[in-house]
Order: C-alpha cells, then structure tokens, then sequence
C-alpha cells in the first residue's frame, strides 16, 4: 500500500511540473484546444491538425489570461482550418503556428505578441490579414509563400521585418509600411513579382541582401532625400537596378 501511495504520489507530482513553470492543474483538452494552467496565466494549443472551420482562441480559462499559445506535433498543418482570432491577451506564439494551414483565409492577430517565425508560412489560401497595432516585429519567413495574399496593412508599431518576410507572396500587390520601420533583413520581399510600388520611411535605417530581388518594375517611394536614402546601410543586391526609387522630399523640394 506504501508503495502504491509513492507511485500515485510520484504521478501526480509529474502532472504538475512542468520544463517552464508550475502547473496549478493537469492539462486538459477541450474541443481541439489544449490547455496548461499555471500559477497566474494559461497556454494554450492546437491539438488537432484535423481541426477545421473558424478557430477563436478564448482570452481567459478558468478565470486565468490565455498569454501563451504553442503548437503540439497533432496541432502542426491544420489543413482544414478558415480563419484564426487570437485574443490581445496572448504576449507570445510559437514558431510555425499555422504553418502549411492551407485552407486558412483570414486571421486575426494579438495586439500583445510579435508574429513569429514562420507563423503563416505556405498559407497558400490566405487573403485576409489583421496585424493591430502594438505588434513591434514580424519575424523571419512568416508570411513566407503566401500566394493568394494581395493586400497587407503593417501597423506603425512595426520596426522590424525578419528576413524572407514576404518572400514569394506572387501575388501581393499593396502593402502599407509601418511609418516607423527600422531594418529590413534580407529577402524580405525576393520574388514579390506583383508588387509595383511601395512607401518606405526616412526612419529605415538598414536594408538587408537582395530584400527587393526578383521584383521587376517595383517603384519604391522613399519618404526622404537622396542623401537620407545613400545613408541606408544596404546588404548585397539590395535594391537591384530593375527597381526605380524616387526620394520623395527632393521632389517636393
């Protein structure tokens, strides 16, 4: 009987304990979420990938924030979901959260959690994004592949894009740039072969390896001087000469 009380003992104690915190109670699944409580916020998952339809992330579970949401190997590919809310509450997503959800149209982003790497990769489905204002970066390769994204608006709260950020979205054709952009890594949008025009601001201060190759024709619209735009630290092959630049200020001046 002892030993039967150390082994439940033993079992209830690794239910609690996690790599990262204390849980307050054992994981549990609803509908295709999962949820790990600890003391004063939740994580959540996708524990689906057969998951499908409109997927709405809850802000709070059991009277605690959702902060955190993670990805399990059965939430990766969620091929049949339409779109995804996540509530302002979460500060923080996972690598590949969507990644090669095909079927997925629009998604509605935290205010709170910068867009992490390789968030929509391959969403070749997607046409409809919200990023709110409050998001400072959007990280490497996430939006990487997005072939039916036509339009995107970049909240000024951004200033910083990742590398391959946008890279083969074929199909976009307008982007609002956050007027408080930084530095833009490499490939930021290689192959944007729809893309013909864009505004970067004089607050820009690095651009990074061929950021703007393969995108033939493309008209970038500088809100600044030459001297400003010369001033740009600028990786190899940056802005090819297929693309024409046009330094606002020194037209209007």
């Amino acid at each position: 009987m002892k030993r039967f009380k150390n082994l439940f003992l033993l079992g209830f104690l690794s239910c609690m304990l996690m790599v990262v915190g204390v849980f307050t109670g054992c994981s549990e699944n609803i509908s295709d979420l999962k949820f790990y409580e600890y003391s004063d916020y939740v994580r959540v998952y996708i524990n689906n990938r057969d998951a499908a339809g409109d997927l709405v992330i809850p802000s709070t579970y059991n009277n605690k924030p959702v902060k955190e949401m993670g990805v399990t190997h059965d939430g990766k590919h969620t091929k049949f979901l339409t779109s995804v809310t996540l509530p302002n509450s979460i500060i923080r997503v996972d690598r590949e959260a969507f990644y090669q959800s095909t079927a997925l149209k629009s998604a509605v982003w935290s205010n709170s959690a910068d867009v992490s790497p390789w968030a929509f990769r391959e969403c070749v489905s997607l046409t409809d994004v919200t990023i709110p204002s409050g998001v400072k970066k959007i990280d490497f390769c996430a939006f990487e592949d997005c072939t039916s994204l036509e339009n995107i608006t970049i909240p000024d709260s951004v200033t910083e894009f990742g590398s391959w950020v946008f890279a083969g979205c074929k199909t976009l054709k307008n982007i609002t740039i956050s007027k408080n952009l930084i530095k833009m890594e490499g490939k930021a949008f290689y192959g944007c072969t729809s893309l013909k025009e864009i505004t970067l601001p004089n607050s820009l201060t690095s651009i990074g390896n061929e950021a703007f190759a393969n995108c033939s024709g493309l008209v970038i619209t500088y809100d600044g001087t030459k001297a400003e735009w010369d001033n740009i630290e600028k990786g190899k092959n940056a802005v090819p000469s297929s693309v024409t630049v046009i330094c606002i200020r020194d037209v209007v001046n």
